[in-house]
């Protein structure tokens, strides 16, 4: 990740894939500001056109919309309608905030203090989630819908090595209190074992990196982890003979996981992920995954392709109900008739 700066300001970040966001800004105006996704401007069948996040906001700094719109030679395109979503603060600063997102529902959040603790409750729906923090303390999230909840309580402490422990409790309306987990951490922050009712996960890194090389598990062959000169997982295996080692030839069972980027006669561009199975030199072809990624628009949100190792295709779309907020989608398996599901 690199971050490329102005004079006072930051200018853009470029992500590890490559990617680039810029950061926008009117000078003189500190009420708008917004991210371009302009690397994406330069794939094949774009034209130019990247997606844009813009925020509003009031004198006091705070959000007020944020707007996903697609721009084009510097400005909105007028082909693809915006999405916005509102954010409301009816009663000033007293931590009463509305949001309503593009599809018209809203949530109303509350967050005020009471018995030494700091509690942010959300409504949405008929459904209220609520986060009790208490001061120096545990952490409670909640839930509640149709006359049941949920609970679960997060605390920590510190160990004999000095090390953080993180304990979870849960219970709900139909379930007494257990401990969901107990989680060591070393000095570095990362996550060395988790002990569940299903016994104890360690996990081993490369160096000082939180780049995982090998999971050992209670009951279960180890599992080690490969990884491409960019850092990406490209494979992952069972070490069976528990040599420490992948073991191509031998009895490991290995998933592979290819990506690739491919064209077709239409010139639209798809992300092609493949994944195999392997055992000693006997190989399966588990699936392959094609995902559209230009063409989109309100019309086509977006569109996957998944052909099984025996070949049948199934194919995925989502798209914006014309002339609404209803967002459809349709699944088609071979010549079978479609599947069609409709959600706000």
């Amino acid at each position: 990740l690199s971050n490329l700066w102005g004079c006072c300001r930051l200018d853009a970040t470029i992500r590890r894939d490559g990617t680039r966001a810029e950061t926008w800004e009117i000078p003189g105006f500190p009420l708008w500001s917004a991210e371009a996704e302009t690397s994406l401007a330069s794939l094949p069948g774009a034209d130019g056109a990247c997606p844009v996040t813009e925020l509003l906001r009031d004198s006091s700094g705070r959000v007020t919309n944020r707007v996903l719109a697609v721009w084009k030679n510097g400005q909105p395109d007028p082909a693809f309608a915006p999405l916005s979503s509102a954010t409301e603060y009816p009663y000033g600063t007293d931590g009463h905030i509305v949001t309503t997102d593009p599809r018209g529902v809203s949530a109303v959040t509350r967050t005020w203090q009471a018995g030494g603790a700091e509690v942010t409750e959300t409504d949405s729906a008929g459904v209220t989630n609520r986060v009790t923090r208490y001061f120096g303390g545990a952490v409670m999230a909640e839930k509640y819908w149709d006359g049941r909840w949920t609970r679960e309580t997060r605390s920590s402490g510190l160990d004999t090595a000095g090390c953080r422990v993180e304990t979870v409790i849960a219970e709900s309306s139909d379930y007494s209190a257990f401990t969901n987990s107990i989680t060591v951490y070393d000095f570095l922050g990362r996550a060395v074992s988790v002990t569940t009712p299903l016994g104890i996960t360690s996990n081993f890194y490369s160096g000082a990196s939180d780049r995982l090389v090998r999971v050992s598990r209670t009951g279960q062959p180890d599992t080690l982890f490969v990884y491409d000169e960019l850092g990406n997982v490209t494979a992952t295996a069972m070490d069976v003979d528990g040599d420490g080692q992948v073991s191509y030839s031998g009895p490991d069972r290995i998933s592979a996981t290819d990506t690739r980027y491919e064209e077709d006669a239409s010139n639209v561009w798809w992300r092609v992920t493949s994944q195999s199975e392997s055992v000693g030199i006997v190989t399966h072809s588990a699936a392959v995954v094609k995902e559209q990624v230009t063409g989109l628009s309100p019309a086509l949100l977006s569109r996957t392709v998944t052909v099984s190792p025996d070949g049948t295709s199934t194919t995925l779309a989502r798209a914006f109900e014309n002339g609404t907020d209803i967002i459809v989608e349709t699944s088609q398996t071979g010549t079978a008739a479609p599947y069609v599901r409709r959600a706000l």
